[in-house]
């Protein structure tokens, strides 16, 4: 990783990355060219140390979207489950509906523990790694579920 002062010329924006999600973030491709950087930290740790460290910090980020996307989706479904009528009642009182709309409550709870429970190994400067994958694979079966609902 490298430290470089934008005063000093030498780096340009190629593009910005249009992105399905996550507009308050902008990707963009950078061009260096003979921009004077120094080295942060020390040499040949940077993948392995600095960088690993932010994917880390990363996946965190991604089960927090991934757990309040579904949270959005599962309040969604709840309301419409409960204002659509069919048959004289509310759809929410049939079985099937009832069902789908519990599966997606647990699911959803489940993933909240697992990034609640890794936010807090990474707080106290546990391991990290397994939990935040378990909370990235949650979140994102979740995501599919809402989908089928």
């Amino acid at each position: 990783m490298f430290i470089y002062d934008k005063r000093q010329g030498g780096v340009n924006v190629r593009r910005i990355e249009n992105k399905l999600g996550i507009h308050g973030s902008p990707t963009c491709e950078l061009v260096y060219k003979n921009a004077h950087a120094e080295l942060c930290g020390d040499r040949k740790l940077g993948l392995i140390k600095y960088v690993m460290a932010l994917m880390n910090g990363a996946r965190l980020g991604i089960a927090a979207q991934s757990v309040g996307i579904s949270q959005a989706a599962y309040n969604e479904g709840l309301a419409y489950a409960a204002d659509r009528q069919q048959f004289g009642k509310p759809i929410i009182e049939f079985p099937a509906v009832y069902d789908m709309l519990a599966l997606m409550k647990a699911k959803l709870d489940a993933g909240r523990a697992l990034l609640y429970q890794c936010s807090r190994y990474v707080d106290l400067s546990q391991s990290p790694r397994r939990h935040q994958s378990r909370a990235q694979v949650r979140g994102r079966r979740a995501q599919r579920a809402e989908r089928i609902c």
